[in-house]
């Protein structure tokens, strides 16, 4: 699904939507281990244990524009009691901008169907 992703020598990979899986993170680790993955899921709690010194993990969801919190009313989630929350949410410029990252070498989003109304917004030049 990736093609030369061992070839890179520091790899920068955002992850956003997790639930608490970690099958696609894991598998670019076991690709290339020098991949730096962030993780960024403010709706499913606390990350396992065993994430911890391998992913970097953000409780800070993904939004277009200057949206700084979203919820989960009209998306495809089936968890009925985190539809009423508001979660925290920046757009990807400012998680880029405050974790001093000027790329992106993958983009992983998985987010209860509010991708593609995601995508309008990004401007995908460093990503």
């Amino acid at each position: 699904w990736t093609c030369g992703l061992e070839e890179i020598s520091q790899c920068i990979i955002y992850s956003f939507g997790s639930n608490g899986d970690d099958f696609f993170e894991n598998s670019v680790k076991n690709i290339n281990e020098k991949c730096e993955i962030h993780i960024f899921d403010p709706t499913s709690g606390d990350p396992p244990s065993h994430w911890q010194g391998k992913y970097h993990f953000h409780k800070v969801g993904l939004c277009a524009g200057d949206t700084t919190f979203f919820s989960l009313d009209g998306t495809n989630t089936k968890t009925k009691a985190k539809v009423a929350k508001t979660y925290p949410c920046k757009s990807i410029k400012n998680h880029m901008k405050d974790l001093n990252h000027t790329h992106v070498d993958i983009l992983k989003a998985d987010v209860e169907g509010m991708e593609w109304e995601l995508l309008k917004d990004f401007d995908l030049t460093n990503v």
